[in-house]
């Protein structure tokens, strides 16, 4: 099999189980039946999304170069995706990182849903989806696994996007409704009121 192809599949898989694994009915189907193990689940998720997102990169480790920039240049896109990165770190924090790792949940820590509409998300719904986007176009040597990565990873976030849309509408109700028409979705400044997020943490 070509390897792109099982970059791909790996990929496919990866998400798959990143997808299913964060449904509502699956964690509450699991959950009950992990016992004591039930606030450690959230933590296994991440640690479980890391390993199948390590096993996909290790596919396709010699792809070919597509572009490159010249040497005189090359620190500016590396300046760019630090730039987006510290942005992307800026919006985790504002998410709650305890509650993203898993670790507020560990310690028994109650977690409840807030509904964001500051901050990282005043001008997007889905800030971190549009950043890490971003971070993939902006890098200095394009190869073609990376180009595929980035292609597939924006695909997934759009999926993701509109599945997380729907569950945030039934948590929010009308407040969430409002926030979609008030805040485009991905790019600041576009129509709004295209009702496909906030951020729950």
């Amino acid at each position: 099999m070509p390897d792109l192809l099982v970059f791909i599949f790996r990929f496919v898989v990866f998400a798959t189980f990143h997808s299913i694994l964060a449904m509502q009915r699956v964690q509450d189907f699991l959950k009950p039946r992990m016992h004591r193990l039930s606030g450690y689940y959230r933590l296994m998720y991440n640690i479980l999304a890391m390993a199948t997102f390590g096993w996909t990169m290790n596919a396709y480790t010699n792809s070919p170069v597509l572009y490159q920039l010249p040497g005189n240049v090359r620190p500016i896109g590396y300046l760019v995706q630090g730039g987006i990165f510290t942005l992307l770190c800026i919006c985790a924090a504002q998410t709650g990182v305890g509650d993203f790792l898993g670790i507020h949940q560990v310690r028994g820590q109650a977690v409840t849903p807030v509904l964001l509409t500051t901050g990282c998300y005043e001008k997007v719904r889905h800030p971190q989806y549009l950043l890490a986007v971003l971070f993939l176009l902006c890098t200095p040597t394009m190869t073609a696994r990376w180009l595929a990565l980035t292609l597939l990873s924006a695909l997934y976030f759009l999926i993701g996007s509109i599945s997380e849309e729907r569950r945030l509408v039934e948590i929010f109700g009308e407040s969430y409704r409002g926030y979609q028409s008030r805040v485009p979705m991905f790019i600041p400044g576009a129509k709004k009121g295209y009702h496909l997020r906030g951020r729950l943490r």
